[in-house]
């Protein structure tokens, strides 16, 4: 049973476009460890290895591939889509600390916008090219939904589905089926 007294530890990953950054907004409510050191694990997906950092507690916070040792020379990468561990903790061990997985997609949904920018907006109700982004965008936000109620299995899974959906779009010739709308190189 909760005193109220508890600390209680959360953050939240903010979304952006920006394929380079990971945002988390720290909106724990510290109490008696205000003052207490605290630091943030993040583990990109497909490694084992965790990335550890000093936590700045109720701000918002930037890491990049550089921060996440994820490779930057002069032009630092972009950072991965998929499932990243991130964790909060004070000093060592499980007594405080936050975890959760979280499913990054910034890749995935650029090129759906840029897929969306193609279709020639006068016969959009008729366009097979549509149905197929409505159905990436169903699977999508199915995965998303997975993750919240920490189904990773199912998450993956259906991320995995709209990411080869997008695959199969993008052989597609949508200028075919009405095509031929607005594009850009700028992703």
């Amino acid at each position: 049973m909760s005193t109220g007294l508890e600390p209680s530890l959360k953050f939240e990953v903010l979304p952006t476009y920006d394929k380079g950054t990971l945002v988390v907004c720290d909106i724990s409510d510290w109490k008696h460890l205000a003052s207490e050191p605290t630091y943030i694990q993040i583990t990109l997906p497909g490694s084992k290895t965790a990335v550890t950092h000093p936590y700045a507690k109720n701000k918002v916070t930037v890491y990049n591939s550089e921060s996440l040792q994820n490779g930057c020379d002069n032009d630092c990468a972009d950072l991965p889509d998929g499932i990243y561990t991130i964790k909060i903790f004070v000093c060592e061990g499980d007594i405080f600390c936050h975890e959760r997985k979280y499913l990054r997609t910034v890749h995935l949904e650029l090129r759906i916008q840029k897929a969306l920018m193609a279709l020639n907006l006068e016969c959009v109700p008729n366009s097979s090219c549509l149905n197929k982004i409505l159905e990436i965008e169903f699977m999508l936000k199915g995965a998303k939904a997975d993750m919240i109620f920490g189904n990773l299995k199912a998450a993956k899974r259906k991320y995995d589905l709209a990411l080869d959906l997008m695959e199969d779009l993008e052989k597609c010739d949508c200028e075919k089926d009405c095509g031929n709308g607005h594009t850009t190189t700028a992703y």
